[in-house]
Order: structure tokens, then sequence, then C-alpha cells
């Protein structure tokens, strides 16, 4: 499966992950629309990033993400571990 969503919103495809797994980018989306609306860049990143890792842990394929602080999508990794290691790479703020 081929995943691209620039826009936070839940997709078709998130009904084949877990109830727990769905509940999460139900929260990641709710998220990003409150930052959105408070004009919070970093804040729509994180939500946006959770949901796409859980998508990614899912066997979902990502090819771009959206860098909210520049609103262009860029190439994405496509591992969990690369994922993973990108995140761990973010403020701990993100990991919150």
């Amino acid at each position: 499966m081929i995943y691209t969503d620039p826009t936070g919103h839940r997709i078709a495809e998130d009904n084949y992950w877990s109830k727990a797994d769905q509940k999460l980018i139900d929260t990641y989306t709710a998220d990003f629309n409150k930052a959105k609306a408070a004009g919070n860049t970093a804040a729509m990143q994180a939500a946006h990033d959770k949901a796409i890792a859980i998508r990614v842990a899912n066997g979902a394929e990502v090819i771009a993400i959206t860098n909210y602080s520049t609103g262009k999508l860029h190439p994405f990794l496509h591992t969990t571990e690369d994922l993973m290691r990108t995140i761990l790479h973010k403020p701990l703020l993100f990991l919150l």
C-alpha cells in the first residue's frame, strides 16, 4: 500500500489497523487540527509524524511527508527502522 496525505486527515486504509492504532490516529488528527487552528506548525508536524509512524509500522509505504515549517512535500524514508531513527532524532517535545 502506498500512502501520502499532507492534510492530517484519516484515510480509508486506517480502518485496516487495530482499534488501538485507529484511536491513536484519531487522537493525532485532533491534535493536528488544534495545532493548525493555533498556527503551531511544530505541533502540527509532531501529530503528523506520529500518525505516519503508526501507518509505517502497520506496513504502509509512505512516499512523501509534509514539512509543515515549509509547507512542502519531501521524499520519505521507506522502512520502519529509518522512520524510528528519524523520530528519535527529533526534539524531546516530539516524543511526548
